[in-house]
């Protein structure tokens, strides 16, 4: 908030509370004191409704006039022939990831419980990604795992001292037979 806004709605502030304390002295008898306080607090309450509403004239905001943002690391398994999210061993599970935002990710296939962890790998985005998806082909190898099971994506981005963060982005559900 800039400091020019700041002091007027402390100004507003100020001349709220001399005006309150004007309508608690005359115990809510005068009624010039009961509409400056009305007006004074409507004034508040617009000041702080401008103050604090999103603008497009503004210094690098985030979102601006209520858009919203591009979804990331959108996860997506493409179904099998059948159209259905069963596969079984051996199938290719076809993975896309749409808008990366990391240079660094591993994926698991775990249980839809995630006890047991069927399948796990990693993926590094090139040095000059020409596109921000990535597309991998995993060959399913669930060994005797039977049911549902789940794609879990996890993204690593880095402190400025190099320590990795690892933040699950996506996940997808499908079933093993």
């Amino acid at each position: 908030m800039k400091t020019k806004y700041f002091l007027i709605y402390l100004g507003i502030g100020i001349a709220f509370a001399a005006v309150s304390l004007w309508v608690f002295l005359s115990r809510g008898k005068n009624a010039k004191a009961i509409r400056a306080k009305y007006k004074l607090g409507g004034a508040l309450l617009t000041t702080w409704a401008l103050l604090s509403a999103a603008t497009c004239a503004g210094p690098k905001p985030e979102i601006l006039c209520y858009d919203m943002p591009a979804p990331t690391n959108e996860l997506a398994i493409e179904a099998n022939a059948s159209g259905e999210m069963t596969f079984t061993k051996g199938d290719v599970l076809k993975v896309h990831v749409m808008m990366a935002t990391a240079e660094h990710y591993s994926w698991k296939i775990t249980s839809s419980d995630r006890k047991t962890l069927l399948q796990e790998g990693k993926y590094d985005m090139p040095e000059e990604p020409h596109e921000m998806d990535i597309n991998l082909e995993v060959t399913l190898e669930s060994g005797s795992f039977k049911g549902d099971a789940v794609f879990v994506l996890t993204a690593y981005y880095y402190k400025e001292d190099g320590t990795p963060i690892p933040e699950e982005v996506a996940t997808q559900s499908f079933r093993i037979r």
